[in-house]
């Protein structure tokens, strides 16, 4: 049993996304074991990917073959067909390969390669929320405060209010934005989330709004409000409480759930150039892709 060399590995967002959308999910999982557990190099024969193989349940040589592949054409690894060695790129190296700019970079554990699909899912979802306090908590106010430096903007905005310049009482998706973010189905989407709930990466808060209450039961009132209102539909919620010994009837509308980010995400360094003429950073060697 071979032990990590590295306890946490920093993950681009931008790198993350890319594998996410262009099927390179176990590819990533490849290339961050190998991160892991070598120093940059490993043998074509080394036990070292019979151990990856099981971890990541590739029980097929020719699915790892075809993953590994994957990876030599993106040039995420190298090889040399003549010593039989695997060269895996730093991070670096491959955000100036895609001119990966973004500083937003997501801490991985070893043990999050174990349901990695759902890690990564989870990474893309609280990075649409981080993005959103982001906005309200530093650009919006960064805005704000170069609008009021003009006294004609000033004296509009003290004019008027609107809601949409308020600050959100709580940032989340709801399951069709996340099923947008994913590339899924909304009944998909919710699975996923709910999985990324239980494994710790993020939080989930239901959320409701009060729109009536009433002491019998009604039973038309729910298709009543979904004729009058066709965007209630599937989300209005009947509840029984109590008070004072008398029970009466609560009905709720389903807002977008809150979503609290349990992913560490942190700004790496400003992408530099390598001093590398840029036909050898994206040329790939055919001979080496048969051999693989």
């Amino acid at each position: 049993m071979f032990e990590p060399k590295n306890n946490k590995i920093l993950l681009p967002v931008q790198q993350a996304e890319y594998a996410y959308y262009h099927g390179l999910v176990k590819g990533l999982a490849i290339y961050l074991y190998l991160k892991f557990y070598t120093d940059g190099k490993i043998k074509s024969d080394s036990p070292i990917l019979s151990q990856l193989r099981h971890d990541l349940r590739l029980k097929d040589s020719r699915t790892f073959k075809t993953h590994i592949t994957a990876l030599i054409e993106h040039n995420w690894i190298g090889y040399d067909p003549f010593s039989g060695m695997y060269f895996i790129r730093n991070t670096k190296f491959i955000r100036t390969l895609h001119e990966f700019r973004h500083r937003q970079a997501t801490v991985v554990l070893p043990q999050d390669l174990k349901q990695f699909q759902i890690y990564l899912a989870a990474v893309l979802i609280c990075k649409e929320v981080t993005d959103q306090e982001f906005y309200w908590d530093v650009v919006k106010k960064r805005r704000l405060r170069k609008a009021t430096a003009k006294w004609a903007v000033a004296k509009h905005s003290g004019a008027s209010s609107h809601s949409s310049n308020e600050r959100p009482k709580y940032f989340g998706l709801c399951n069709k934005s996340i099923a947008a973010i994913l590339h899924c189905k909304q009944t998909r989407a919710c699975v996923i989330k709910t999985k990324a709930a239980d494994l710790g990466y993020l939080q989930v808060k239901h959320k409701y709004k009060d729109v009536l209450e009433f002491a019998k039961p009604d039973f038309n009132i729910r298709s009543y409000l979904h004729e009058q209102y066709p965007n209630t539909a599937g989300r209005i919620r009947c509840w029984v409480k109590w008070k004072n010994n008398q029970k009466y009837y609560k009905l709720l509308l389903q807002l977008h759930d809150e979503i609290i980010s349990q992913i560490k995400f942190k700004r790496i360094e400003k992408l530099s150039a390598i001093h590398l003429p840029i036909e050898v950073i994206r040329g790939i060697n055919k001979a080496a892709l048969k051999a693989a």
